[in-house]
């Protein structure tokens, strides 16, 4: 059942109309599905605030109306029960962290009219399979679908882009939390795009020192250890080793074996 009860929120006026300020039924299992109302007192609900809705862990199904311009950062962050959710293009920015850490979430919807998602609206998103992109869109801020593990790739990539062009290259990777962040695939699709090419060594030293053994596959096979001679092999080799990177090590065994003729030598603990 929809509800929109006005007992179920805490209103202010504002300078645009009246905000809804607070859910007062957080904690209220019966109330799963809600639709935001669009008046109150005769007024349009024109904002929702700071974290109105935060923690609200029994929604299910939300529907943000027109009348909406506004929401304040972190409006339903950690909803985790939360599976749908259709915004209005009323708000022409999504804020920061809006939906960070709705673990149930499966489907968003963005209406025509939204322009900018903001920087970890959907972040730890880990049901989130689906998201329909306005064409009014044009800027998508950092790590916006990180840790949204079934997302396609290219979503991904145009959070990591900022804008809702994928194949446009981004530099990013010493600060990256790369097992949590950044997917196979997605890393796979920055190498066809040329994303790192300024940063090659930089990205190869991370792979090495976390073991990321499926990703220094793909700089194989894209190419990426073909201008490195022997001696910055067994380099990378040495590093994987003294992180404790057993498997990496050995790959870059296995390769400098295949590539120079390595017979052996010296003995390596790995």
């Amino acid at each position: 059942m929809n509800l929109n009860y006005s007992s179920l929120y805490e209103y202010e006026k504002c300078a645009s109309g009246i905000m809804l300020k607070k859910f007062l039924a957080a904690g209220d299992g019966s109330v799963t599905d809600i639709v935001i109302p669009s008046e109150y007192s005769g007024e349009s609900v024109t904002e929702i605030g700071f974290e109105a809705f935060a923690r609200s862990r029994f929604i299910r199904a939300l529907v943000i109306p027109g009348s909406v311009q506004r929401l304040g950062g972190g409006a339903f962050r950690e909803c985790t029960s939360l599976e749908s959710v259709r915004v209005s293009g009323g708000i022409r920015q999504l804020p920061a962290a809006a939906f960070f850490g709705c673990t149930a979430l499966k489907s968003a919807e963005l209406c025509e009219g939204v322009e900018v998602i903001g920087s970890n609206a959907f972040r730890k998103c880990t049901s989130l399979e689906s998201i329909m992109l306005p064409k009014s869109l044009w800027s998508i801020e950092s790590c916006a679908f990180l840790e949204s593990p079934k997302l396609p790739a290219e979503i991904v990539m145009m959070g990591l882009a900022g804008s809702t062009d994928y194949t446009r290259p981004f530099r990013r990777c010493v600060e990256f939390d790369w097992e949590n962040a950044l997917r196979p695939d997605v890393f796979g699709l920055a190498l066809k795009y040329g994303s790192y090419d300024n940063d090659r060594d930089l990205v190869l030293l991370q792979i090495v020192k976390q073991g990321l053994t499926e990703y220094l596959i793909l700089v194989e096979r894209a190419g990426w250890l073909d201008d490195k001679d022997e001696d910055h092999i067994e380099k990378m080799m040495l590093t994987a080793i003294s992180f404790g990177q057993a498997e990496a090590a050995a790959m870059l065994l296995d390769y400098k074996r295949t590539r120079f003729g390595f017979d052996g030598g010296d003995n390596f603990e790995l």
